[in-house]
């Protein structure tokens, strides 16, 4: 073994401030590798959450948000209002959306997903801006027990989406909004 001599031991401040002058670099690259989304024009914004079916009720629908508040939905099955049918909400609400998007990092996530199990639904996401469209779809229903990840993060996505846009009152609406004519 060869001794080694004139090896100087860092103060611990040095230490220190190595760790931290680290920890700012690797935040600033998390920073620099996430894809914000930054909507131009927001008239031309749209999200789209498409459910499709499983083996069970599962509701198979799609609904489209508008950047200027038009929500558009189109039942198809295991729905209590089939066919077409438009809302409007606040515009702050479609702002309030996208920054959901932007909080699962969501231009950055592949464009598929899917858990080791059979018969469950797919979500299909997508939004499009500025000439641009990123889809993401998840086959997810919670067999495989995630706590968090991409999965889990999308299917919060999917159901802010449901709730900014009102879905329930299509869904699962009771007596009378299945037999209203539609729009």
């Amino acid at each position: 073994m060869v001794p080694v001599k004139n090896v100087r031991k860092l103060p611990s401040s040095a230490l220190e401030t190595a760790g931290l002058v680290l920890a700012i670099v690797m935040s600033m690259l998390t920073i620099a590798c996430q894809h914000p989304i930054r909507v131009q024009n927001w008239e031309a914004l749209s999200v789209v959450l498409e459910r499709t079916a499983c083996l069970g009720t599962c509701p198979v629908y799609t609904v489209e948000i508008h950047g200027g508040g038009l929500v558009e939905y189109f039942g198809t099955y295991n729905v209590d209002a089939r066919g077409s049918r438009s809302t409007r909400i606040d515009r702050n609400r479609v702002r309030n959306l996208v920054q959901a998007f932007n909080s699962i990092n969501f231009l950055g996530l592949r464009n598929r997903y899917a858990e080791g199990c059979t018969d469950m639904p797919t979500a299909i996401i997508s939004i499009t801006f500025d000439g641009k469209t990123k889809r993401v779809s998840n086959y997810y229903g919670g067999c495989e027990n995630k706590a968090s990840g991409a999965q889990v993060d999308l299917d919060r996505l999917a159901h802010e989406i449901d709730a900014t846009a009102g879905t329930t009152r299509w869904i699962k609406c009771g007596v009378g909004c299945a037999t209203e004519s539609p729009k």
